[in-house]
């Protein structure tokens, strides 16, 4: 495991566990119940815990966690155990949360941007995820539209795709809400997500 620490950020590549992160495991697992306010469970969290770039933000001199987040590079369909999906290998952001008492910090903007860009260093045609929640389409687009705006990247795409009771439940608290993006069509309280896809066209940029 290889550590690298950047300016608010720490990264740890090529976890396959939650054994390989030690202490910070448990500070991970915290943040994310805060997050979520019971939704997901420190258990949950800490049994699921791997990823090709864990990245983490600190209280200054604390252990304690504020930001976390995970991307795997995969298709979706090894992802999703789908043929339909896609076979193209991609970023997936596994997970990426705020710490309920972090939040406001503009913590989850900077997250964004750091592993957007992780992800298009490895010139991926392709960035998904899957979740509840339309800030987080909103969040990655916005990241995107920046880049398109500084000849980063040519064009994007985004794709979205229904999954009835991907979840089974819920995740947060509340209903997670978004003044630009409706998910209006899916029924939280059933667990129902969308997969959604953003396909990278890198154009003449780079």
């Amino acid at each position: 495991m290889q550590k690298i620490e950047q300016t608010s950020f720490e990264k740890y590549y090529d976890i396959k566990s939650a054994a390989e992160l030690g202490v910070l495991a448990q500070a991970i697992a915290e943040c994310v119940s805060s997050a979520f306010q019971g939704g997901v469970t420190e258990e949950d969290t800490i049994r699921h815990m791997s990823g090709d770039i864990i990245m983490v933000n600190r209280e200054h001199n604390s252990d304690r966690v504020n930001a976390f987040s995970a991307t795997v590079f995969a298709s979706p369909n090894e992802i999703f155990n789908s043929e339909t999906i896609s076979d193209q290998k991609g970023a997936y952001f596994a997970a990426a949360t705020v710490r309920k008492e972090a939040q406001g910090r503009g913590l989850y903007k900077a997250m964004n941007v750091e592993r957007v860009l992780e992800a298009l260093d490895t010139v991926v045609p392709l960035i998904f995820t899957r979740t509840q929640n339309p800030r987080v389409q909103a969040g990655i687009e916005a990241v995107l539209e920046q880049l398109v705006e500084s000849n980063k990247i040519g064009s994007y795409r985004t794709e979205r795709i229904k999954v009835p009771g991907a979840y089974g439940q819920m995740l947060t608290k509340e209903k997670p809400y978004s003044d630009s993006i409706s998910f209006d069509e899916l029924n939280l309280e059933a667990g129902d997500a969308y997969i959604i896809l953003f396909h990278i066209d890198y154009g003449t940029a780079r």
